[in-house]
């Protein structure tokens, strides 16, 4: 099962340091359990935060284009096809000393791991430092609404503060695919 972590959710249970493992209902649901698989039963209720993927997970299931699990070998290439150009080839069949042969191979290999980790780790805070689809979808709800009213201003308490159903339905459209079929509160 792919464990994860809650976090910046408001809920002082659920921010604890603790991991859960989520079993995939379908493909817009996710049920939270325990680490030993069983469903949490308790009613947690939140409207923010995220969900972040163990280690060893983190590597099997995120990447940019390609998990980063498949990127480190794809990393690792570069160092073999340069093993296998002529000029290499002939350096390692003049060698005297296969213990030399051998060296040279581990230090290539080495090289090329290190590229794919120094690689991988750069993708990592590239990807945590970009923003999410909602917080971009904020961005352009925001965007949208400075279009329309350039300088908004505060409104009294009272009938006049009232939100029209136009409004609210332009708003469950615009995030519709981030809604589907949560339920509302307050």
């Amino acid at each position: 099962r792919t464990r994860v972590r809650l976090a910046a959710t408001g809920h002082p249970v659920i921010d604890k340091k603790q991991e859960f493992c989520v079993h995939v209902l379908d493909e817009r649901r996710l049920e939270l359990q325990s680490v030993a698989g069983e469903p949490v039963t308790e009613a947690w209720e939140s409207s923010m935060g995220n969900a972040t993927l163990c280690f060893p997970y983190d590597l099997l299931h995120t990447g940019v284009l390609v998990p980063a699990a498949l990127q480190v070998p794809l990393l690792l290439l570069p160092s073999w096809v340069l093993l296998a150009t002529p000029w290499i080839g002939g350096f390692l069949a003049s060698c005297d000393s296969p213990d030399l042969c051998f060296r040279a191979i581990v230090i290539a290999s080495a090289c090329g791991a290190c590229a794919g980790v120094v690689v991988a780790a750069i993708v990592r805070c590239v990807q945590a430092r970009s923003p999410s689809r909602l917080e971009e979808r904020l961005k352009q709800f925001r965007k949208h609404l400075l279009q329309r009213n350039p300088h908004p201003i505060a409104c009294g308490r009272g009938p006049t503060r009232a939100v029209c159903f136009a409004q609210l339905s332009e708003l469950v459209q615009f995030f519709d695919d981030f809604i589907q079929q949560r339920n509302a509160y307050y």
